[in-house]
């Protein structure tokens, strides 16, 4: 790929985009219920490592959507944290980066939690925006970027 973009899940209702990646793991259990063997990603590795996509123009791109969007330095220790520092390890020279989303305005309601995120077509919207900053930076249109996706 010429670029990875990972997307994940945060609580509340503010999008939190990465800066960069700790090596550290924390306890939270993955999808599959597993969860790191360690507080270390890659014991001597760096502490952290830089993201290489423009965090401060998805966050731009986020919040012009209409998409409420924080910076943010690393965005936790978890599963999203060791898929992005996995993902800059082994190519520090392929741009990769990290949106964390909130849940939607829907889901709070199906879930019976406080509805305080954006709606689902802002999330799309915001999405959307973020891919083709993606694909601005790579130098690709933001058509032939969606389609690769």
């Amino acid at each position: 790929a010429d670029g990875v973009l990972l997307m994940s899940a945060a609580p509340g209702g503010v999008a939190e985009v990465a800066d960069l990646a700790l090596n550290a793991a924390d306890g939270p259990r993955d999808g599959l219920g597993l969860a790191w063997a360690g507080r270390t990603l890659a014991p001597g590795g760096p502490d952290y490592l830089d993201v290489t996509l423009p965090s401060a123009a998805l966050t731009r791109a986020l919040n012009a959507a209409g998409l409420a969007t924080s910076l943010r330095g690393a965005c936790g220790a978890g599963p999203d944290n060791r898929c992005l520092y996995t993902l800059l390890d082994a190519a520090p020279e392929r741009p990769a980066g990290l949106i964390r989303l909130p849940t939607s305005l829907e889901a709070a309601r199906a879930e019976h939690l406080p509805e305080t995120g954006p709606s689902r077509l802002t999330i799309l919207a915001g999405v959307q925006t973020a891919i083709a900053e993606c694909a601005d930076y790579l130098g690709e249109t933001p058509s032939a970027a969606a389609a690769a996706s």
